[in-house]
This record gives structure tokens, C-alpha cells and sequence, in this order.
């Protein structure tokens, strides 16, 4: 604005030149750690930017790679204190947003429909309902929570595990546990 610019063009090209400036590192561990850092600084830009750089390796890469990695390293923060639940809101927000729009078309893929969400009650966007075949899989999961909840266990990486159920037969996939 100092440059005689209307504020709506100030704001645009502030946010382009910011955008323009960020160098994403390269490997998954740099990236989780700037993923952190942006979202400890509500920088939306930043962490947008280092999002694209992790999907630059492909779908399911930035996901196992990168995302779920920075959910669980903040969701470990936010228990701990050191980062507030409005950071992690903020994080899961851009992310969710980012999976959305990636998610475009994915259901008319050729392999079996998938669906992965929170339990029924958590309060987060994503339910999942008693009516489906439901697998807990995740580090956070045991093999006596599912056992209580009634649902399968998946040990071991979900990403994994859902390739590896897309694989089998749809007979086996709908009465057997997974592996």
C-alpha cells in the first residue's frame, strides 16, 4: 500500500511474493519439520507451499510420507503442550483441504471404494458409521481397542494395509480381518 497500490492488490501480491520465496526441503523429515514450523506461525502460505512439495512425489507418497507423519508429530505436540489446539485445527484444516481437492474423481477409480475417518462420535468432519466394514489401523491403535469397539485391526502401516486390502478378492476382503 505504501507504494500507492489499492489494498486488495497489496494483499494479492503480498501473498505472491511470499509464496515465490519459499525453497521447500527436499526429504520427508525436512518437510515435517517445516510443516510444523508454519503451522506453529498460522502461516497458511508457507505450510501450502511445503504441502505441495511433499505431493510433488506423488499421491500416495505425500500422504505416508508426509502427512501423516505431521498429524501424528502434532497431535504428540498438542498433547504435550507445546503447541495449542488452534494450531492443530489450523493444520488439520490445510491438510484436510489439500486432501479434498486431490480426492477429485478418486471414486471412480477401478479398485474397491474406500472410506477413512474418525469413530462415530469424535468430533471432527469425518464420521464413520456402525453400517460399514470398519479396520482401526494407525499407531494410536490396539489390538484390544478394536477388539472392544467390535472392528477389525490392521497392524502396521495404513497406507500398506489398504493397498494390500485392494488386492485381495472382495469375497475375502468383506469377511476376513485384514492383514
Amino acid at each position: 500500500m505504501a507504494r500507492g497500490i489499492a489494498a486488495a492488490q497489496a494483499a494479492s501480491l503480498a501473498v505472491s511474493e511470499s509464496a515465490r520465496d519459499i525453497v521447500a526441503p527436499s526429504g520427508p523429515g525436512a518437510l515435517l519439520d517445516a510443516l510444523i514450523a508454519a503451522a506453529a506461525a498460522f502461516d497458511a502460505t508457507r505450510f501450502d507451499a511445503l504441502l505441495d512439495a511433499a505431493f510433488g512425489q506423488g499421491t500416495v507418497a505425500g500422504i505416508r510420507d508426509v502427512v501423516l507423519p505431521v498429524l501424528a508429530e502434532i497431535g504428540e505436540r498438542w498433547q504435550s503442550n507445546e503447541i495449542g489446539v488452534g494450531h492443530e485445527h489450523f493444520a488439520s484444516h490445510l491438510i484436510e483441504r489439500r486432501l479434498l481437492s486431490l480426492a477429485t474423481g478418486w471414486e471412480a477409480g477401478h479398485g474397491p471404494l474406500a472410506l477413512l475417518a474418525c469413530p462415530s462420535g469424535e468430533r471432527h468432519t469425518l464420521g464413520l458409521g456402525r453400517r460399514h466394514h470398519t479396520i482401526l489401523a494407525g499407531s494410536g491403535v490396539t489390538a484390544a481397542l478394536a477388539q472392544r469397539l467390535g472392528v477389525h485391526h490392521a497392524e502396521g502401516d495404513p497406507v500398506i494395509t489398504a493397498q494390500a486390502l485392494a488386492e485381495r478378492p472382495a469375497a475375502k476382503r468383506s469377511s476376513a480381518p485384514a492383514p
